[in-house]
């Protein structure tokens, strides 16, 4: 059997550096003009400003938009209400009830945080 343990390393180098100069120099000029062409192309494209001048766009942005507001305005209001719910909850209970309340609802937010763990 072979030993690969025992074998030289070789030399790696690339062979680019001992190409034709010539050719080095005609595939640098490709290689600018490639990347003139990109850059050319990147300026085309259409900026932001550029797509919301068109009204069909602009409309349809602006109805993402109020969705998304309408959405977060019904999501924050939802919390309010719960939270002003558990608050006048709170208010009418005796100080042995909170804490007992208090207790079970961390509890209950462990064993919910534990469960998703799993």
């Amino acid at each position: 059997m072979f030993n690969f343990s025992r074998r030289k390393p070789t030399l790696c180098i690339s062979m680019q550096y001992f190409a034709d100069p010539e050719t080095a120099e005609t595939d640098a000029a490709a290689g600018a003009e490639t990347k003139a062409a990109a850059e050319d192309t990147a300026d085309k494209e259409p900026t932001f400003d550029d797509v919301l001048k068109n009204k069909a766009y602009q409309s349809e942005f602006d109805k993402r938009i109020n969705k998304a507001l309408d959405t977060e305005k019904q999501k924050w209001e939802a919390g309010a209400k719960a939270q002003a719910d558990e608050a006048a909850k709170l208010a009418k209970m005796k100080a042995d009830e909170k804490t007992e309340y208090e207790r079970q609802k961390r509890e209950k937010e462990l064993s919910d945080r534990e469960a998703a763990m799993l």
